[in-house]
């Protein structure tokens, strides 16, 4: 999706568009659709404020914790209930299901790719003077499950 829109960004400019998939639900259908795909019960937990303080004592740093109780809110409000045809007017395929996803990047969802992703996190959360020389930052996983964290610094 994004490298079609790299590929020619012109028309782009200034445009908002909403990608979604085939269909809008609410964080326990994707669980449940994670949990058909991997073979494994998955659970959707929300984070709510009054969890905020319990975080921040275990060393959270706090702009982490004020965006998982954002994100808590805004989930449990709905805003993220929509529904749109962008994917398909942009790239002339449908969007996959949750379920398809899933399958396809089944290696992401192992355990090796999740202290990966995990390690990853932290050293974007934990190292936030990092933040303003930042250049790139990247998540990379394969189908072979290998995941690496790359974090290149500009000097």
């Amino acid at each position: 999706m994004i490298a079609a829109l790299l590929a020619n960004p012109q028309p782009h400019i200034g445009k908002i568009y909403h990608l979604t998939g085939p269909q809008s639900e609410n964080m326990h259908f994707f669980a449940q659709e994670y949990s058909k795909a991997l073979g494994r019960t998955i659970t959707f937990r929300t984070f709510r404020s009054s969890r905020a303080g319990r975080a921040a004592q275990r060393g959270w740093p706090v702009h982490v914790v004020n965006h998982l109780a954002a994100m808590g809110d805004l989930h449990r409000a709905g805003r993220f209930d929509r529904l749109s045809d962008d994917v398909l007017a942009l790239t002339g395929q449908r969007p996959l299901s949750v379920q398809e996803f899933v399958r396809k990047n089944a290696a992401a969802f192992t355990a090796a790719a999740k202290a990966k992703r995990l390690e990853c996190l932290r050293i974007l959360a934990f190292n936030k003077s990092d933040f303003p020389i930042l250049k790139r930052f990247n998540f990379i996983s394969s189908k072979t499950g290998k995941a690496t964290c790359e974090k290149e610094m500009v000097r």
